[in-house]
């Protein structure tokens, strides 16, 4: 079977395509000549592809918006889409199929679910949230995290939802030596401790959704510095629309020296932080969990998230640290700061579980059984 797939966070999307690939399937990824972020590139996943893309990912300069008004490069776009047996689309990728008469698949990624779909304001937004509910009313099946569901009941299309584990790559996503990485962190910030936020900064504007709750992050850690006394500093990523905002805050906490900045860096480094951090602290509003999430933990590093509405996606729950408020992470980072045996415990655990749960031939069979499954009720057009 031939299979056709476009959009969202590329690097989610491009390790999708890239493992079932190797698994025999017959996949093409198209990807946007202009990314709106730098880390979208296939290369920030796999540094060799800076050399150039093999043929199976192929290049589009098509624009949704230009198609509506007839611009010959994005119908033609239309058509290469189309010239497939499964169309497996990523986040706001669905709009296409507004002008594709063909059924397919679609996979969130977050704010083309939980918020897109319920825009209001501008005529611009409220266009496009009525292009999104009827793209999203022609999936055969769509691909949600968890904290999704309500979304798709207010929606109507509860019963179009599927969940497929992301593949993780466990021999890359690893425990590896960072020591040299530790000491320098350490002994530049006068510190026996790291903690890793490696989330984007976005906090402000939007109370509900798509909300990784830094703040809680950046409160939690204040208070941990100034009330226990502790060593430690945290490592936040200079990402996001909320840095300036996240920084004002740190600054008003009187904390900025137990803060250091990260730029955005490719995998490999990243490994290398994930792998030199004691703690790893995701994201705490949403209740799911995304790459961030299993990239550490394949790294045996204890991880902090929230988590919601998991029971009976896994036959195990995730033994993430699992915490909501400012207090809740407070309190468990001062319980683990202080039990290193504990620590490296749970990180053992979280290693594991992303083996049994997340490893790539387990996931791939998702996949492929759900294209089988879609390839039995719908005929090549």
């Amino acid at each position: 079977m031939k299979i056709n797939m476009y959009g969202g966070a590329l690097t989610i999307s491009y390790s999708i395509a890239k493992h079932l690939r190797a698994r025999g399937q017959d996949v093409t990824l198209f990807i946007d000549k202009e990314l709106s972020d730098k880390s979208y590139a296939p290369s920030w996943e796999d540094e060799e592809m800076r050399g150039g893309y093999p043929g199976w990912i192929k290049i589009t300069e098509a624009r949704f918006l230009k198609a509506i008004f007839g611009d010959r490069r994005s119908v033609e776009f239309t058509k290469k889409l189309s010239d497939c047996d499964i169309l497996h689309l990523h986040g706001e990728a669905y709009l296409w199929m507004n002008l594709v008469n063909k059924p397919f698949l679609y996979q969130s990624h977050g704010y083309d679910l939980d918020q897109m779909p319920f825009n209001r304001g501008s005529v611009k937004q409220v266009i496009l949230s009525m292009l999104a509910r009827r793209a999203m009313g022609k999936a055969a099946s769509i691909i949600t995290i968890p904290h999704q569901r309500d979304f798709l009941e207010r929606l109507g299309l509860a019963e179009k939802e599927s969940y497929l584990p992301y593949p993780v790559d466990i021999d890359k996503y690893a425990p590896v030596n960072a020591d040299e990485l530790k000491k320098k962190i350490l002994s530049e910030n006068d510190a026996e401790l790291i903690f890793f936020h490696p989330s984007r900064h976005e906090w402000l504007n939007n109370p509900t959704t798509n909300n990784k709750g830094n703040d809680k992050v950046i409160t939690a850690f204040a208070s941990y510095v100034r009330r226990h006394g502790r060593k430690a500093v945290l490592i936040l990523v200079n990402k996001g629309r909320n840095v300036r905002d996240s920084k004002k805050m740190i600054g008003e906490l009187g904390i900025s020296e137990r803060v250091v900045w990260l730029e955005a860096v490719p995998k490999s480094r990243l490994i290398s932080y994930y792998n030199a951090s004691d703690i790893i602290l995701d994201q705490f509003n949403l209740g799911s969990f995304g790459q961030i999430f299993l990239e550490a933990m394949a790294c045996g590093v204890p991880t902090f998230a929230y988590l919601k509405r998991y029971e009976g996606v896994y036959p195990e729950m995730p033994p993430a640290v699992n915490v909501y408020t400012d207090m809740d992470i407070e309190r468990k980072l001062l319980e683990l700061s202080e039990d290193s045996k504990k620590r490296k415990e749970i990180g053992q655990e979280s290693r594991d579980w992303v083996r049994k749960y997340h490893n790539l031939e387990y996931a791939c069979d998702k996949y492929i059984a759900l294209y089988n499954s879609f390839m039995e009720k719908h005929a090549r057009c």
